[in-house]
């Protein structure tokens, strides 16, 4: 996988995993969602870095861990930042919609 790839399908997970956990938890907690926003990439970044280099240590043994442990840099501060910036984005477009949505009087409700 490239970088670039690599980069791509962090951002697409993690803003889709980002937005799943924010509507689920409620809209005030402005910490969690932000937490999650950080969180998230990284596990993501992470777990698709280091599956590649346990699939290589068996494969070729405990040498190629070893390259893999010197590269991390390289890939996963990219491919945290590229999950990181649309994260946040997502977070703050979801917290100024679903506070208009809660100011937004249903038709229903008006009669009453």
């Amino acid at each position: 996988m490239t970088l670039g790839q690599g980069a791509y399908l962090i951002a697409v997970l993690s803003t889709g995993m980002v937005s799943l956990l924010c509507c689920i938890k409620r809209p005030a907690e402005k910490l969690w969602h932000l937490l999650t926003a950080i969180v998230v990439p990284f596990l993501l970044a992470n777990g698709l870095y280091w599956h590649g280099a346990w699939q290589a240590k068996e494969a070729m043994g405990s040498t190629a861990f070893g390259e893999y442990e010197m590269w991390a840099p390289l890939f996963l501060v990219p491919w945290f930042i590229a999950g990181v910036i649309p994260s946040v984005a997502a977070v703050l477009f979801l917290r100024v919609y679903i506070r208009k949505m809660a100011q937004v009087e249903l038709p229903s409700q008006r009669g009453r």
